[in-house]
């Protein structure tokens, strides 16, 4: 009889179907005994013992099929074929039960062996000798010691106790792990009679076994009281870490004993995470640690932010991780000479560490307008810690904004669900919609944009959001969706936003050649600002083609920013079509006389838009190549989205522009 013969003649006589209830009935049972064993006071082996009774019932149970199922069927009147089939069948079942018996049995032996057989470790309920402590499986437990008085002065035993009791009460406050104390470990010696002969991490190993016992020990030198901690494996008392020796004077030992306390907490707190993931190899005070926390939650108001960087690096001036953060601050508002200064002064506080390297290397490149390494860099870090969320909102960003690879946005992107996230509460999460919607417009992905906006825009209110549905729908010429989007903000937003939506809707309308699309929305914009006297009206009326009278508003906002150079730009374009080139050439003198550091290619930008305007092409592109160099970034209204450059765009010169840094 062959193995398909076999199982279908087990099918037919509802062997399998049996078998099944088995199988299903254990499962039932077993669950209902994990849930029950305790209340009903049953040892804590109950579940373990049921296990192997049922896997040892399991071959008399096919025995028991056979017999009471199968045989009787036998029995009937049967033709000398029938009997050789049934022969065959019955040699190859209890061939299958013998093989299960012997599976079961050493199943048997192993969990057997594993939960009964492994000396009196293995349970904590194993019997103990009368008298005698209980032996206590190892765990996460942190042993707080009393510090050794190394002065040779008995009066100063005090400041020992002292350090132990401060570590101790700061652990438990702040409930970074649970503690036994030296008094716990006194009281556990004296209460079983293990005191004598015997010191205190030879009681913590044999009983107690902490995961970790903090250790120290304080001599003077000097005027000086000098305290030394450490913390040691509770298994293997190998050191885990030597913390710094801390200073002070003999009169103020509790300045010395904060310090201790802080940096155990922060090293207890940091523990858990990846070495390669440690910014520094000793922690900082942990005081100083806590106001970086608030500081990253407080990321959505700058000025509170920066307080709190501030005062992390003003609790521990040698804590790494919220002076980068300060540069990032001054970097992201616009300051980069604060920033630049700020990036000098920090020194790294451990040469070996690579993210150090690394993080300093990257505010070197953003300083420096050196878009490849901002990104090889960030990416860097990203791999580091890829759900980090300003991380991975930053290299978004990055791959977006500094080097156009809008490709890279949609991985990085759904490394962080967004499912069950309050987008109302988390401004940091709209920029990240916003960001991957910009990469799907560059890649053409417009009715994905539309899917994952529109759901969302509405609740929100976002501006950014409302541009990049009103880009997709322009895009993919869906003009009367555009139209609902500004008729409904019409109700719900500020006037001037409206007129910057529909701004941003005539330049999209631009890009895809829609003129009377384009001139409504710019119409709309003169018609709902407030003043006549504004960019969003200046940039309406120069794309109208009315030139004299942007001419006459560039000229007029001057007077309040003359170094704005958006404005400087409008004007020499505007001068330059009304015919008055030589006015225009001054203006553009002026423009390159107020180039500074950090202009990161802006001046370039906006020379580049005005030889395209008025029609050098060649040099619109020098410019915009020199822009990029000099580390411009593309965004929703620059490069390839800005309505100038209309005709260069499939130029093999702007193509390597918008590929420059890869």
């Amino acid at each position: 009889m062959t193995i398909k013969s076999f199982i279908k003649e087990c099918q037919e006589k509802d062997v399998l179907k049996l078998i099944s209830i088995y199988l299903v009935s254990t499962w039932v049972l077993l669950q209902v005994m994990a849930v029950i064993w305790e209340p009903i006071g049953l040892p804590k082996k109950s579940v373990t013992i049921l296990i192997l009774l049922l896997i040892i019932a399991f071959p008399f149970y096919l025995y028991y099929i056979y017999i009471y199922k199968i045989h009787t069927d036998f029995d009937q009147e049967q033709t000398h074929q029938e009997a050789s089939i049934n022969a065959s069948f019955k040699k190859m079942y209890f061939s299958a039960i013998s093989i299960f018996a012997v599976v079961c049995a050493f199943a048997t032996l192993f969990i057997t062996k594993a939960n009964f057989f492994n000396g009196p470790d293995s349970d904590s309920s194993t019997p103990q000798m009368v008298g005698s402590p209980p032996v206590i499986e190892a765990s996460d437990k942190i042993a707080v010691l009393k510090f050794g008085n190394n002065t040779a002065n008995e009066s100063m035993d005090v400041v020992g106790k002292m350090a132990a009791d401060w570590i101790f009460h700061g652990i438990n406050e702040k409930k970074a792990g649970q503690v036994i104390s030296t008094e716990s470990i006194l009281q556990y010696s004296k209460d079983f009679g293990v005191g004598e002969g015997k010191n205190e991490l030879e009681i913590l190993n044999a009983y107690l076994k902490p995961s970790k016992i903090i250790i120290g020990n304080y001599f003077v030198d000097g005027n000086q009281l000098v305290l030394q901690s450490s913390i040691i494996d509770g298994k293997t008392t190998e050191v885990l870490i030597s913390f710094k020796p801390q200073y002070c004077d003999q009169e103020n030992p509790l300045d010395c004993i904060d310090n201790v306390k802080q940096l155990i907490m922060s090293y207890i707190f940091l523990k858990d995470k990846d070495e390669a993931l440690s910014l520094q190899l000793s922690p900082p005070k942990f005081s100083s640690y806590e106001a970086l926390l608030e500081a990253k939650t407080k990321s959505d108001d700058p000025v509170v932010h920066l307080n709190l960087l501030n005062k992390s690096i003003s609790l521990d001036s040698t804590f790494f991780e919220p002076q980068v953060l300060r540069v990032a601050h001054y970097y992201g508002m616009g300051n980069y000479k604060k920033a630049d200064s700020l990036r000098k002064l920090i020194k790294p506080t451990n040469y070996s560490n690579k993210r150090q390297a690394n993080l300093l290397k990257h505010y070197e490149a953003l300083i420096k307008g050196r878009n490849d390494q901002i990104y090889s860099t960030i990416i860097e870090e990203y791999n580091y810690t890829p759900n980090d969320l300003m991380t991975n909102s930053g290299a978004m960003t990055v791959a977006q904004q500094y080097v156009n690879s809008p490709s890279d946005v949609g991985p990085m992107f759904s490394q962080i669900s967004m499912a069950g996230v309050n987008l109302e509460n988390c401004s940091i999460c709209v920029i990240r919609y916003y960001v991957n919607s910009i990469a799907m417009i560059e890649l053409g992905q417009y009715q994905s944009v539309i899917d994952t906006l529109q759901p969302i825009q509405d609740k929100l209110g976002s501006t950014w959001l409302a541009k990049s549905l009103i880009s997709a729908y322009v895009r993919s010429g869906q003009m009367s969706e555009v139209r609902e989007i500004l008729d409904h903000r019409e109700i719900t937003a500020d006037v001037e936003n409206l007129a910057a939506l529909h701004l941003f809707a005539g330049e999209e309308a631009l890009l895809v050649g829609d003129s009377a699309f384009a001139k409504a929305n710019f119409s709309k914009t003169q018609e709902l600002s407030r003043t006549s006297e504004n960019s969003n009206v200046l940039e309406a009326t120069y794309f109208l083609g009315d030139y004299p009278k942007a001419l006459k508003i560039a000229q007029s906002l001057l007077k309040e920013s003359p170094m704005d150079k958006l404005l400087l730009s409008i004007e020499a374009i505007t001068l330059a079509k009304t015919g008055q080139l030589p006015a225009a050439t001054k203006v553009l003198v002026q423009m390159e006389s107020l180039k500074r550091d950090y202009d990161y290619g802006a001046t370039d930008y906006h020379l580049a838009r005005f030889y395209a305007a008025t029609g050098d092409d060649n040099k619109a592109l020098d410019f915009l190549l020199k822009s990029i160099a000099a580390g411009n970034i593309y965004t929703s209204r620059s490069f390839q989205n800005d309505p100038h450059f209309n005709s260069l765009t499939h130029t093999p010169k702007f193509k390597k522009i918008m590929t420059y840094w890869h």
